[in-house]
């Protein structure tokens, strides 16, 4: 706790002494990464992995962080750097590629406006306060890859009401769920056994998970979800934020001029018009239904 207090304390003295140029490049680079900034979209592009940034040196992209409600990180990239989008606070969306392979201290740190983030299936580990002071985030999902977590991930993260653990752990770190008092349910992979091995001497900061609702991989309720609530999705919503609005509208034309790629469930959302084609035709359609000009979609 004390550790994470002080680095957001840190964080808000740095705030305060860093100069934002109003005529500062909506884009550049990033050791080995590019950035830009387009209608509140920001895409990381490149090989490799992200640099961490320095707390009392914040640079690059956040100097637009007030302005930016979209992340898109493209494939190639294969880490998120420490403190890489640490105070976002308009922060609503983020698209992670497969080939993550962590996401470094303080990531995502008091994005407050971050309801929900799908981690890719290639991510092995996630370091402290990656999500901490989260307040709007609801639900996380670990992928089965996962086998290193720091402190405090999720510390303050006072909505999160679901976790799911598809990955099996040999310890939960202090402070990983300290006060999420709305957890409600909790999803372990592996069985009730094992569960009871894990937090038999649970460290301190996690009491939330004593609270929950548990179910494990062995349940027969949790094998048996029928594919039709598996793969529902919202039409148009490609980023998956519960509306259909313009920030679709952008992905969806990014997709079709093959600055991004959308996927699964987002790509079969992005068929708005059911031709087999996500392109500006769908885009249109989108933006009409946020405008409010056809009613349904």
């Amino acid at each position: 706790m004390k550790k994470i207090t002080a680095l957001l304390l840190a964080f808000i003295i740095c705030l305060c002494a860093v100069s934002f140029n109003a005529f500062a490049a909506e884009s550049g680079n990033f050791g080995n990464l590019s950035w830009r900034i387009d209608g509140g979209v920001l895409t990381v592009s490149g090989n490799g992995a992200m640099e961490d940034f320095n707390v009392f040196e914040l640079g690059q992209w956040h100097a637009y962080s007030d302005s930016v409600t979209s992340v898109v990180v493209e494939e190639g990239v294969t880490s998120i750097g420490g403190f890489a989008f640490l105070g976002f606070d308009n922060l609503q969306s983020v698209s992670l590629p497969e080939g993550i392979t962590s996401i470094g201290d303080f990531a995502f740190q008091s994005c407050g406006a971050l309801e929900q983030i799908d981690l890719p299936q290639s991510l092995v580990t996630v370091m402290s306060g990656a999500f901490s002071m989260c307040g709007a985030l609801k639900s996380i999902e670990l992928p089965a890859g996962v086998t290193q977590l720091e402190e405090a991930i999720f510390e303050e993260c006072i909505a999160l009401e679901s976790v799911r653990f598809n990955c099996t752990l040999t310890s939960i770190p202090p402070f990983t769920f300290d006060r999420c008092n709305a957890l409600a349910q909790v999803y372990y992979s592996g069985s009730a056994e094992e569960w009871e091995s894990l937090t038999a001497n649970l460290a301190y900061g996690n009491s939330a998970l004593e609270n929950a609702e548990l179910s494990f991989g062995t349940d027969e309720d949790n094998s048996s979800e029928s594919s039709e609530d598996q793969t529902a999705y919202l039409k148009g919503d490609v980023n998956d934020d519960g509306v259909t609005d313009n920030l679709d509208a952008a992905f969806i034309l990014r997709h079709d001029a093959m600055l991004a790629v959308l996927t699964g469930e987002a790509l079969a959302a992005g068929d708005v018009n059911g031709d087999d084609r996500v392109d500006s035709l769908d885009a249109s359609m989108v933006l009409k239904y946020d405008a409010g000009i056809v009613e349904k979609l």
